[in-house]
């Protein structure tokens, strides 16, 4: 028998199986359109009938159930109020197609599309549990008009979550991983990614590149993307955590390598209804912790927790930067490349900042916030160290200047401990106020000019 379209609409509840396979390689084929109605399940059987057809519609009240079969459509996919009982199967859409799934519903096992030549765009908020396969060369395209986008809740152990002929996924796609314990596969460029472990750790296979990327949980617990020695590039914003309850956390479980996080957006550690429960980690764990280094080409904005470890925070934007919330950092490094730097055009944090090792000021100006604390400082022939108004900070260890220093009316405040000399080169830039309000020793390694100098 030969089917052009085959349409499955029963008066009560029928359930119809395959005898053989529904395509032009078994006995009976079908050029059309397949549609499952209400009260109709269709099952391709333990003997894992193929299925082709045009479009396939799983309406209200239809299923289909797909066992370990291969379902080809030419055209496009619509389960949006329907079920499929995905087994182990394989769903092929090979050309231009739209595919609207029912949403947060397990729609696929397998799902391979983006063929050469062909755009697939994904409709709704279904679920991959296993594989996406962009089938295509780079002339296939993959793309969601859902902000959610497709989740994958499958954790990848021997297998790659997602895998490419070199078809792409396109800019407005969000692809979210769902599964506990996954793998992030590094195979693809993602345009926006969400790691939405419902409550549980997620690990990077490899580096991996993204536009916009946010870590959280479901309610009240909390997703950990753990960056293990390799890199996070994005090109966007980076959120640590969602709305007031859903909880996200980044670390780095390597014992051998150091991780980098770099990024030309703003980075988020949101704000939540139970303190501390959004947590960069950078101080790693193990017997022989690594850290998590972060270029950041935009704000910093910590609502919760940032544990710096002995990483290096540099800001390396093109335009003023802020940084809000008080933080502890290690290693702090200003090389903002704004061509005209000024208080207006520069490094601004809103709050006291705390410099456990060395505040460095490669390019740009940096404008310390009044309470501000370092251990040294540092700053090339390009940087710029201008506090606020009136601005007092405290330095424990040495002062080393060829650039420029802008003392207006601040304070700086040496305070080297008994038995500790700090060395202070001025590159004849004058202090307004310094202050030795400890019993160490203070060495000059050029002349030194104050306003007023306190011993």
């Amino acid at each position: 028998v030969a089917y052009n379209n085959l349409t499955l609409t029963p008066t009560a509840t029928t359930a119809y199986s395959l005898l053989g396979h529904l395509n032009a390689a078994g006995s009976t084929a079908m050029t059309g359109n397949l549609t499952i109605n209400n009260y109709t399940t269709l099952t391709t059987t333990a003997s894992n009938y193929n299925i082709d057809c045009v479009n396939l519609t799983i309406a209200s009240g239809g299923t289909l159930t797909a066992n370990a079969s291969t379902i080809t459509l030419s055209g496009s996919w619509d389960s949006s109020l329907g079920t499929i009982n995905i087994g182990t199967s394989t769903v092929a859409i090979t050309g231009n197609s739209n595919i609207t799934t029912r949403n947060w519903s397990n729609t696929f096992y397998n799902l391979q599309t983006a063929y050469t030549g062909k755009t697939a765009t994904w409709l709704g908020n279904g679920v991959i549990t296993h594989q996406l396969i962009l089938n295509g060369d780079a002339t296939g395209s993959f793309t969601s008009t859902n902000p959610a986008g497709p989740s994958l809740s499958g954790n990848g152990s021997g297998y790659n979550l997602i895998t490419t002929n070199g078809a792409t996924l396109a800019s407005s796609t969000r692809i979210l991983f769902t599964g506990a314990n996954a793998i992030i596969p590094t195979t693809v460029t993602y345009p926006n990614v969400d790691f939405a472990v419902s409550s549980g750790t997620q690990t990077l296979g490899g580096s991996i590149a993204s536009g916009s990327v946010r870590i959280f949980g479901a309610t009240s617990s909390t997703a950990t993307l753990d960056l293990n020695g390799y890199t996070l590039t994005t090109t966007g914003n980076i959120d640590v955590g969602y709305t007031t309850d859903r909880y996200g956390k980044i670390v780095n479980s390597s014992q051998t390598t150091d991780s980098t996080i770099t990024l030309t957006g703003n980075l988020t550690i949101v704000d939540s209804t139970v303190a501390g429960s959004n947590i960069i980690d950078a101080s790693g764990s193990g017997g022989a912790p690594k850290t998590i280094n972060i270029n950041i080409g935009g704000n910093w904005v910590n609502n919760e927790t940032f544990t710096a470890g002995t990483s290096t925070v540099t800001f390396n934007g093109a335009a003023a930067q802020t940084i809000s919330g008080t933080n502890t950092f290690y290693n702090l490094t200003i090389n903002n490349s704004a061509g005209s730097p000024s208080d207006t055009v520069d490094v601004d944090p809103a709050a006291a900042q705390t410099v456990s090792n060395t505040l460095t000021v490669t390019d740009g100006q940096w404008t310390p916030y009044t309470g501000d604390t370092y251990k040294d400082v540092s700053i090339g022939a390009a940087g710029i160290l201008k506090p606020d108004a009136s601005a007092a900070i405290s330095l424990s260890g040495n002062w080393a200047n060829s650039g420029t220093f802008t003392a207006g009316t601040s304070t700086v405040n040496f305070t080297a401990s008994s038995g500790t000399t700090q060395t202070v080169g001025s590159n004849a830039n004058a202090f307004n106020v310094i202050s030795h309000s400890s019993t160490g020793a203070i060495q000059l390694t050029d002349a030194l000019t104050a306003v007023d100098l306190n011993i």
